[in-house]
C-alpha cells in the first residue's frame, strides 16, 4: 500500500493516514496554491497512476474536496477545480472583510502585543519575499485576528469559509509589496491603539485585494 507524507515542495514521504486522507491534503494544497487551474479537469486516472494507487481513494479525496467548495463534481463527466464568477470572488472577499473588521473592532483588547510584534519583525525580514513566505505572513496575520477573537462559535463559522477564502485569496500574484505595506500600517496602528485607523486600514487593504483579484481574474474569462 503506498503511503505519503506532505513536504515542501513536490517530494512526499512515509504517512500512516489513509490514503484518502493523504491525497485529499495533497490535492488541497495543490489547488490552493495554483497548481491547478480554476475550472481544470481534474483526471482521476492520472492521479491514480502519479500516486500508484487505486481510482477509489482518489475519487474519496475529491469527493471531499467537492465538499469543501475546492471542486465541482459534474455528473458523467468529472471533477473540475472550482472556478468564479467575478460577483463570487466579491462576495467571498466582502464575508472575509466583514469577518475580520469586526474582529478586530469587537475584541482588539484581545490581542496578544507579543505575538503581533512578532509577526510584524517578520515583515521587516522581507521587502520582496518569495511566493511561499508571503502566503505564510499573509495567513499568520490575518488568522491571528481572526483567532485572538478567541470567540468560539465565529472561529468556526469562518472556519467553514477558510477554504474558499485561501483559495481566492492566492489569486492576488502581483501585490506582495504593496499587500506587505499595507499589512505593517494596519499593525503599527493597532500597537499604537489607534483602532479606528486600524480598521480603516484593514478594510481598504481587503478592499485593494478584492479589486486587484478581480481585475485580473476578469481578462481570464474575455
Amino acid at each position: 500500500m503506498k503511503v505519503f507524507r506532505i513536504l515542501e515542495g513536490d517530494n512526499y514521504g512515509i504517512e500512516t493516514h489513509s490514503i484518502s486522507d493523504q491525497i485529499f491534503k495533497i490535492l488541497k494544497t495543490e489547488i490552493l496554491h495554483q497548481k491547478f487551474e480554476l475550472g481544470e479537469k481534474i483526471e482521476t486516472r492520472k492521479l491514480s497512476d502519479k500516486y500508484e494507487v487505486s481510482v477509489m481513494p482518489v475519487r474519496d479525496a475529491l469527493k471531499k474536496l467537492a465538499k469543501c467548495g475546492l471542486v465541482e463534481k459534474k455528473e458523467r463527466v468529472g471533477f473540475f477545480v472550482r472556478s468564479f464568477e467575478p460577483y463570487e470572488i466579491k462576495e467571498i472577499v466582502d464575508v472575509r472583510k466583514m469577518y475580520e473588521a469586526y474582529c478586530l473592532q469587537k475584541y482588539i483588547n484581545n490581542l496578544n502585543k507579543n505575538e503581533l510584534e512578532n509577526i510584524y519583525n517578520d515583515m521587516l525580514n522581507y521587502q520582496n519575499p518569495p511566493r511561499n513566505e508571503f502566503d505564510r505572513q499573509d495567513k499568520k496575520f490575518h488568522e491571528f485576528i481572526i483567532n485572538s477573537s478567541q470567540n468560539e462559535f465565529l472561529i468556526k463559522e469562518y472556519s467553514k469559509i477558510e477554504d474558499l477564502i485561501d483559495l481566492v485569496r492566492h489569486l492576488d500574484r502581483d501585490r506582495k509589496k504593496e499587500a506587505l505595506q499595507e499589512h505593517k500600517k494596519i499593525i503599527e496602528s493597532i500597537l499604537e491603539e489607534d483602532i479606528q485607523t486600524a480598521v480603516s486600514l484593514l478594510k481598504n487593504h481587503i478592499n485593494n485585494v478584492r479589486d486587484s483579484i478581480i481585475k485580473e481574474y476578469s481578462k481570464t474569462l474575455d
